[in-house]
């Protein structure tokens, strides 16, 4: 082999070293930005968690007249209050703020479900099935289930 064959393969493989040196520092760049990234979109989330938990907390205690293992039935006294405190609920201390799209439509039609009046035979099993829902969603939420709805974390 002449030197000069021996410089162009080292010049060749020395680019190629450059290029794959390069490469790799940008992919490591990359992935940390996107590891950071990922973190704090984690610990954004878990503040989020913490700052709703006193509201849905509140939330879930207001429900407990309708669960599913109440004794008594709801009459239309009962069904007004209860969708005057949820009102107030979502209001007054913004925490109609904490729900989102999905668990507000949720959080929309349990209230809903308060306005039937109770002469309305199934409307009973309506208000239950509703707020179990709403209850089942909140955990979701929290991930006490195992995750969080959104799905990007």
């Amino acid at each position: 082999m002449s030197w000069d064959d021996f410089l162009k393969i080292s010049l060749d493989k020395g680019v190629y070293a450059i290029l794959l040196l390069v490469f790799g520092l940008w992919v490591n760049r990359k992935l940390s930005k996107y590891k950071s990234d990922l973190e704090e979109s984690a610990q954004t989330k878990i503040l989020i968690a913490k700052s709703r938990l006193p509201s849905f907390t509140s939330l879930w205690k207001m429900t407990e007249i309708t669960s599913p293992t109440r004794n008594n039935k709801l009459d239309d006294n009962t069904r007004d209050a209860l969708n005057a405190s949820l009102k107030n609920w979502y209001y007054i201390n913004g925490n109609g703020l904490y729900l989102t799209n999905e668990l507000r439509n949720i959080y929309l039609q349990a209230r809903d479900s308060l306005r039937a009046r109770s002469t309305d035979a199934s409307s009973e099993e309506e208000i239950t099935q509703k707020f179990s829902t709403l209850r089942t969603e909140l955990k979701n939420e929290l991930g006490i289930y195992g995750y969080f709805k959104d799905k990007n974390v």
